[in-house]
């Protein structure tokens, strides 16, 4: 069971030991950090697999979409730094964890395991202040980070507000003197696609324990976060025979990351440049949630109930269901006989269908 540590409405702090301690890990702690989302939850990022493996840990939250800025150092110290005393401490979190993985390593004294790490909150952005929060923090390159060790930093080099954070705040506040190991084309979700990869648990745990980076061997030829997002990037540059040869090679290596395997289709078919047979049966379950959320989230925001209609005629053509669209657009025509975009709808869900027939099971 985890350990209150602290909760109160900005932050909450729970301790997580392991029912044994792995003899290799009696000098390790493990301080983990809540992603953009928090909502002062006992568990989260690391918990489950960390104590798995032997590994005590702190779970650190922050009341949702307040970037932790109501968490000051002074307070992380109050609450666990007797803790960590005569501890070899980790800081470790995935995109706004990562941030704060790095944030809070000098109060901690800890080395930084950092995915795809950054605030996007901070000014460094344009577009900041679409998050309406009060940013307090230290920059990162102008923060004393005094006790804290070098991170080890997984990022994806093409995502450029990532790399951005990397090369204006990370960079400059270490002086170079950390370690990058680059995930091209896996998009913002490194650990994920690692995991997908079956090789997150030693690279972790290599950190963890020995302080060493182990080489992935990554292949982005043979990841499926990085194929499905290679596929979509090829698609809309209309380089088809790339985007095909990549979901053809992500036949049999899991599921790819979202949604980016289905637009991929979805430009494939409306071009009639699909070269490879695909059935519904093979969309994996994680895609059609991912496909739901997304169009969940604009059908809730449309403006009026023809925007929504139209959100729903595109779910269907991402799940491959160009009949369910084919039906939907012939009504829609049907109700609103003078807008424009759903007789284009219509003309789209039969070029879908004529584009399929071959290819599309």
């Amino acid at each position: 069971m985890p350990e209150e540590i602290v909760k109160n409405q900005n932050f909450s702090i729970y301790r997580h030991v392991p029912v044994k301690i792995d003899s290799q890990c009696q000098d390790v702690v493990v301080v983990t950090f809540d992603n953009i989302a928090g909502g002062l939850k006992p568990k989260g990022f690391g918990t489950e697999f960390l104590l798995k493996c032997g590994v005590e840990s702190f779970f650190v939250s922050h009341r949702g979409g307040s970037f932790f800025q109501d968490l000051p150092d002074y307070e992380l110290k109050k609450h666990i730094g007797d803790y960590l005393s005569d501890k070899r401490v980790i800081s470790y979190g995935s995109s706004l964890g990562g941030y704060a993985a790095i944030y809070y390593s000098g109060v901690l004294g800890s080395k930084p395991l950092a995915f795809s790490p950054r605030c996007s909150a901070d000014p460094l952005y344009t577009d900041f202040q679409r998050w309406g929060v009060n940013f307090k923090h230290d920059f990162i390159d102008e923060k004393n980070l005094g006790g804290a060790l070098s991170p080890v930093v997984v990022i994806d080099p093409h995502v450029e507000k990532d790399k951005l954070y990397l090369d204006s705040r990370i960079y400059p506040a270490y002086g170079g003197n950390l370690n990058v190991v680059e995930m091209p084309h896996v998009n913002h979700g490194t650990a994920e696609a690692m995991l997908a990869q079956g090789v997150l648990k030693d690279f972790v745990l290599s950190v963890i324990l020995r302080g060493e980076v182990k080489d992935i061997c990554f292949d982005p030829w043979k990841n499926p976060y990085s194929l499905g997002e290679m596929a979509f990037k090829y698609a809309r540059a209309k380089n088809f025979p790339l985007a095909n040869k990549c979901l053809q090679s992500l036949v049999g290596l899991g599921a790819p990351r979202g949604v980016s395997r289905l637009r991929s289709y979805e430009l494939l078919v409306r071009y009639g440049k699909l070269r490879h047979k695909i059935s519904r049966k093979e969309i994996f379950a994680s895609e059609v949630k991912a496909a739901h959320e997304v169009f969940f989230k604009k059908v809730k925001s449309a403006k009026n109930q023809k925007e929504a209609l139209l959100f729903e005629f595109q779910m269907h053509v991402w799940l491959l269901n160009y009949s369910l669209a084919s039906a939907l657009a012939d009504q829609v025509a049907r109700f609103y006989p003078s807008y424009a975009k759903e007789h284009r709808m219509l003309e789209l869900s039969k070029k879908y269908i004529d584009n399929s027939k071959e290819w599309v099971l």
